[in-house]
């Protein structure tokens, strides 16, 4: 089986073993085992951005090489890899067909909305809801967008810059003009960030949630449904999700469980994680014996076999 010792980095997120670490492609193992020069979906594609800017102290945070909380600040961002590499040339394309004819009347309210956004589906960012519509209506949001969308495509010698630059084609216009008549049509500020419009539904709850697809936050949602947003009943993504720094006192970390601890409407533990989640917060894994007897939440049962019977 395909594998790797490095002293920099090792990841996967769902791919094929050949990106394992792109300094170092993987090759020569059976097709079994995942495609190697092969695009990847873009996820892999973020993680690695990821780590390689960490590495390289380019994202904006001191150093290099990961502390456990800039380990969880940045794979939970909620960047989406390609809005980031497009911004400007979509901004840029939607000044230029703002004002064709067909376009909606609040079209120039869209692109500077559009140019405002921070590339995110944190729960803040403003245009996030506009922009998460256009992937939607253009493919963007597709594990692998469409060839089509690029104007370079993937190139297996360069697979971390390859497929880029957008494709001004129609495709792209008709998909920015009716990402904004779908807010027009359903009452959504042009400027809507993704809180009260994705999240998670338990009973009459609503619970906000960052993330998206494709995204390292990742979060599979229900379709789009017009003025409610987008409800996560289930559907899959980040679930339980935990972050780990490896210490000479023993393993550091912390850990949450995105849907919920329990699947029962009844039990406390219900939704408590997933609000939790929402708000930015995490949980301590307790690792060591006196960890876990300090939880002032331990509850401890004792069962005793019957040695007669043997059970």
């Amino acid at each position: 089986m395909p594998y790797q010792f490095r002293y920099d980095y090792t990841f996967n997120a769902n791919g094929s073993h050949w990106l394992t670490n792109p300094r170092q492609p993987l090759t020569g193992y059976p097709t079994l085992f995942g495609p190697e020069g092969a695009r990847h979906n873009q996820r892999t594609y973020v993680g690695i951005q990821i780590i390689e800017q960490r590495l390289q102290g380019t994202d904006g945070l001191p150093g290099k090489g990961f502390t456990l909380e800039q380990l969880i600040s940045k794979t939970f961002d909620g960047r989406d890899y390609f809005a980031q590499q497009w911004h400007p040339e979509l901004v840029a394309f939607c000044d230029q067909v703002k004002s064709q004819a067909g376009a909606p009347a609040r079209m120039a309210e869209g692109c500077a909305t559009l140019a405002a956004w921070h590339g995110t589906y944190s729960l803040d960012d403003p245009g996030a809801v506009l922009y998460r519509r256009f992937a939607e209506r253009s493919g963007a949001n597709s594990p692998q967008p469409p060839l089509t969308l690029f104007i370079t495509t993937f190139d297996p010698a360069n697979p971390l810059g390859t497929p880029s630059g957008l494709n001004k084609t129609n495709v792209v216009r008709d998909a920015l003009y009716g990402a904004v008549n779908d807010l027009v049509d359903n009452g959504i500020p042009m400027n809507a960030a993704m809180r009260g419009y994705q999240y998670g539904l338990f009973g009459t709850e609503r619970i906000p949630l960052p993330g998206g697809v494709p995204n390292f936050q990742a979060l599979y949602t229900d379709a789009f449904q017009g003025a409610n947003g987008w409800a996560d009943t289930g559907v899959g993504g980040s679930s339980f999700v935990y972050w780990v720094e490896l210490t000479p006192n023993g393993p550091v970390g912390k850990q949450i469980q995105v849907q919920g601890q329990s699947s029962n409407s009844a039990s406390p533990y219900y939704a408590v994680q997933t609000r939790l989640y929402s708000q930015g917060k995490y949980l301590d894994i307790r690792f060591t014996e006196p960890q876990i007897a300090a939880d002032p939440n331990l509850t401890v049962k004792v069962v005793r076999g019957n040695p007669d019977t043997g059970s």
